[in-house]
């Protein structure tokens, strides 16, 4: 999934006369790249700002390669702050900051403009992170291929090569470490790349391999708290609940704004069975180191309620939620969808409603819960079929055949939405959660019941995935049921 399998075509944006430029002056259009003599170092990344910007750009980027966004993000704030003409920071900074899209683009480019007043491989990156962050994963693939081999001593580019490679088709878990893999050989002390090929191995099945490379993670990193906070969560995965937590407060000690961290102790405790200890832990961890964007933890709270089945106290919670977050289309979804599973279905129809100004796939997607709400069944398979016509990739397109089954289990039609997953595939979307309601519809209760058991029994629970913790309680109530 993280390494591609031939060369690729760029997928040519406006940008690509300021490519094609480059290449030739970095040396890496064909026929330009000549062999550096041997004593010479590889090249890096030079920056044309210095001193103070220049170290806040480099914590920033230190920072984002360890999964630490909203550290990262204030970093490349303050290198904006410190140097205005800074494009690459500048693209960096709108990229995480988020908010307005058409202010982010309009960012992005003054960033690009910027950028090309300074060297051709410092426009080269920016320009790479400028389509990766508009979602472009092709054309990002292919800049941050040309970077890492402009500055082969360049680790960081190396490994967004990597993971943009996720945009080319037929990849695979097989084809991403091994990818990682020539990554952290090529610096084997480049700690964040421990990281993803940890979580990778685990992914394919080799918890030993995913333990040695986190392992060595924390000791590359000992002093950042995402390694803490990675090395407790693959403990957590192995069902090491207890020596997790230790590592979840290491990474609050060495930060006390971790959010992450925090969320991971609650994810024990839920798993622990500990689900009003864990609501204790978010409301008097929100006191010490609040989410501006979710006060109260509203949102991971009622998490912590869906996982219990408790609909009516997880609709409360999100209710608490809209107002406080930029996510409240996204929320009103997630309320449809506790209404039509977990609660008694009077408000699904109108808090899907409330979720359709968003953008055209959330718009979609609420219609059809919307049609599926009114029982309207007909609409609702049909609005599924449109977005497996226009799913951009095979995954979204699995994930709408999800839906489809969803709408089969509200029909009553089991066996429908049984076929239809097993188009989708196991790992699709919420699957398991629609496999399971689907044999129930049947009247299969074994095979509902063992699902349900391995949705509860797996130890991956994010409470910022309300789907994940939704599919928890579902399995709760198809246990409880009467045989």
């Amino acid at each position: 999934m993280l390494t591609f399998t031939r060369p690729m075509f760029l997928t040519w944006s406006r940008n690509a006369r300021r490519l094609a430029a480059i290449l030739v002056l970095s040396g890496v259009a064909a026929g330009a790249s000549q062999a550096q003599p041997a004593a010479t170092p590889p090249a890096k990344l030079e920056l044309k700002a210095s001193g103070a910007a220049a170290e806040a750009f480099r914590a920033g980027l230190m920072d984002f390669d360890n999964v630490y966004t909203p550290r990262a993000q204030t970093e490349f704030a303050r290198a904006v702050e410190l140097d205005p003409s800074f494009g690459l920071a500048r693209i960096l900074n709108a990229g995480l900051a988020g908010g307005n899209p058409a202010q982010r683009n309009a960012e992005i480019e003054r960033g690009l403009a910027d950028a090309a007043k300074a060297s051709p491989n410092e426009l080269l990156v920016a320009m790479a992170f400028a389509e990766m962050f508009r979602n472009r994963g092709m054309s990002a693939f292919n800049l941050f291929r040309a970077a890492a081999v402009a500055m082969p001593g360049e680790p960081s580019l190396a490994y967004r090569r990597a993971l943009t490679s996720t945009s080319l088709p037929n990849q695979d878990f097989v084809n991403g470490a091994l990818a990682l893999r020539q990554v952290r050989n090529a610096f084997p002390d480049y700690a964040p790349v421990r990281n993803t090929m940890a979580y990778q191995l685990w992914n394919m099945g080799d918890e030993a391999g995913a333990m040695t490379e986190i392992r060595e993670y924390v000791k590359l990193l000992p002093n950042h708290p995402n390694s803490h906070d990675s090395y407790a969560e693959l403990l957590q995965f192995a069902g090491r609940l207890d020596e997790a937590i230790p590592h979840y407060r290491r990474a609050i000690e060495l930060d006390p704004a971790y959010a992450a961290a925090r969320d991971g102790i609650a994810e024990a405790q839920v798993l622990m069975g500990q689900t009003e200890m864990a609501r204790a832990t978010l409301a008097a961890q929100d006191k010490e180191a609040p989410l501006p964007a979710d006060p109260g933890r509203h949102r991971r709270i009622a998490a912590t309620y869906l996982v219990d089945g408790n609909a009516k106290a997880a609709m409360s919670e999100l209710g608490l939620a809209l107002g406080a977050t930029p996510d409240a289309l996204g929320l009103h979804l997630t309320m449809a969808m506790t209404d039509l599973w977990l609660g008694d279905g009077k408000t699904a129809a109108s808090h899907a409603a409330a979720a359709k100004s968003g953008n055209p796939n959330l718009a979609r997607l609420a219609a059809l819960v919307e049609a599926m709400a009114g029982k309207d069944y007909a609409g609702a398979h049909q609005a599924a079929q449109v977005a497996i016509r226009e799913a951009p990739n095979e995954a979204q397109a699995a994930g709408a055949r999800v839906l489809d089954a969803m709408v089969s289990v509200a029909e009553g039609r089991g066996d429908e939405a049984m076929k239809t997953l097993n188009e989708a595939g196991p790992n699709a979307g919420n699957a398991p959660m629609v496999r399971a309601l689907a044999a129930q519809r049947k009247g299969d209760m074994g095979a509902a019941r063992s699902i349900s058991y391995e949705i509860l029994g797996s130890r991956q629970l994010a409470l910022a995935n309300l789907n994940g913790a939704l599919a928890r309680g579902v399995a709760q109530r198809i246990l409880a049921a009467k045989r």
